[in-house]
């Protein structure tokens, strides 16, 4: 049974308190194998609540990009129609001539609210973190599983307890490099979509050019 099965928000920091507080309740005197099995179910579940935070954001920035790009298509395809209709007939299609514009306006508003709060981009980040975190996680489980197959009926000298401390320093250090990298191109393309959107707005004449 996981220790974290009553924690429902997987981004909350009670998981990193609860984890040190179980590395912290570990049992050295019980036996070294069965201890180094309790810190290894304790970070494999909190690595493993990483996985859920990307798999839940991931979803949630897929509708969102649906929902915007889908609208952008539908208000763009109207507002470039309604040229064409006036043009074919302008008596019967006079009314609806000024709204092109406003359409498109909505179109490429709605693809720069896509850019600017990463849902395309975002969606993309999650899904590449998300597999990659449980392809470490793998990694990770089945390296533990060949070890603790060499030593599960015998006590762990000191060359034995290094090598299984270098698979979970291992496993740490991949885990928060996925999770590092994601964030900062997650920063770096924030910076970058509101950097192109203040590039675009109209620039305010100084008082001192009046």
């Amino acid at each position: 049974m996981w220790p974290f099965r009553k924690i429902s928000r997987v981004e909350d920091p009670e998981r990193l308190e609860k984890f040190l507080s179980i590395l912290e309740e570990v049992d050295w005197s019980t036996g070294q194998v069965n201890a180094l099995n309790q810190v290894f179910k304790a970070l494999n579940e909190l690595v493993h609540r990483e996985v859920l935070f990307y798999y839940k954001a991931r979803k949630k920035q897929r509708a969102f990009s649906i929902f915007t790009r889908g609208l952008s298509v539908i208000l763009g395809s109207v507002g470039a129609m309604i040229p064409l209709l006036s043009a074919a007939d302008p008596v019967l299609f006079k009314s609806v001539t000024p709204y092109g514009y406003p359409f498109l306006v909505g179109a490429l508003t709605l693809l720069a609210v896509n850019r600017m709060f990463g849902a395309t981009g975002g969606h993309i980040r999650y899904v590449t973190a998300q597999l990659e975190l449980e392809r470490i996680v793998t990694k990770f489980r089945l390296d533990w599983v060949q070890w603790s197959s060499r030593h599960i009926f015998s006590t762990c000298r000191e060359s034995t307890l290094e090598d299984a401390f270098t698979l979970l320093h291992a496993f740490v250090d991949s885990a928060y490099r996925v999770i590092q990298e994601e964030t900062t191109v997650w920063g770096k393309s924030v910076s970058e979509a509101l950097r192109e959107y203040e590039s675009r707005l109209p620039k305010q004449p100084n008082r001192e050019e009046k």
